[in-house]
């Protein structure tokens, strides 16, 4: 199965978005980050923490798909 080795990239990117995302509002648009998210933290709080969420996630889901065939 080619699955893993197509699907790895796609997770990858994926992340990669997510936190180039989170860079570029933190240096164009530092103030944004400072906005009352739910919780009682800010958003950079928030953002932060779900982009470790994602990335637990996205480890689980690479080493979840089949090996591939030799």
């Amino acid at each position: 199965m080619r699955v893993r080795r197509l699907l790895r990239p796609v997770l990858f990117l994926a992340y990669l978005a997510a936190y180039g995302s989170f860079i570029g509002v933190t240096v164009m648009a530092p103030d944004v980050l400072a906005t009352p998210a739910p919780g009682g933290v800010n958003l950079a709080v928030a953002w932060g923490m779900g982009l470790i969420l994602l990335a637990f996630i996205t480890a689980i889901a690479a080493l979840a798909m089949p090996e591939e065939d030799r």
